[in-house]
């Protein structure tokens, strides 16, 4: 039997198809190699503009303050002054026993808590305030953004439910470059 040329490179295509499908679903390249491409297209807007400056996860304790560009904490020696010192700290934990807050420190502003991932560009788009920020009641895993006094945006991650009278929380952040 003979084989036209359209039959032929059908049949190619069918074989090939077969081939990526036995492969793991994966289509081969040029090159042979069936690894996913990634392209500008493919990947966030974010994750193609994004510069993490810092990220990691800290815990903070009652009137402790926290700088987001560095990931260091500090809390107040003095219990009568709360406020904690220094000029590079971003937000500070103050519960008051009836209810828990992040408060901004040092012209760091604030988001309202969201849930789901935010990134940079969604950190920029969002409302802040110099008001501090009621969490008890909150769930784990809320985000919230930070515009930091050094002008950087993070994205904060409570990875502990807060109540009333929590004496400490755990966050995880990402500070992205300016």
């Amino acid at each position: 039997m003979l084989l036209r040329p359209a039959t032929l490179a059908v049949g190619l295509m069918v074989a090939c198809s077969l081939g990526a499908w036995a492969a793991g679903g994966r289509a081969s390249h040029r090159d042979g190699s069936t690894a996913p491409r990634e392209t500008a297209d493919s990947k966030p807007k974010d994750a193609v503009q994004a510069v993490v400056h810092s990220q990691g996860k800290i815990d903070i304790l009652q009137y402790c303050a926290v700088d987001l560009a560095d990931g260091t904490s500090a809390c107040s020696a003095n219990a009568q002054a709360p406020e904690p010192e220094g000029k590079n700290y971003d937000i500070w934990f103050t519960p008051n026993g009836e209810r828990a807050y992040v408060s901004p420190w040092n012209k760091a502003e604030v988001s309202v808590p969201k849930t789901g991932e935010i990134g940079k560009s969604g950190c920029k788009a969002l409302q802040y305030t110099k008001g501090r920020l009621r969490l008890d009641g909150v769930a784990a895993g809320s985000h919230f953004c930070v515009r930091t006094i050094d002008n950087r945006y993070s994205e904060v991650t409570l990875e502990t439910a807060v109540t009333a009278t929590s004496d400490q929380i755990t966050l995880s952040y990402v500070t992205w470059e300016r």
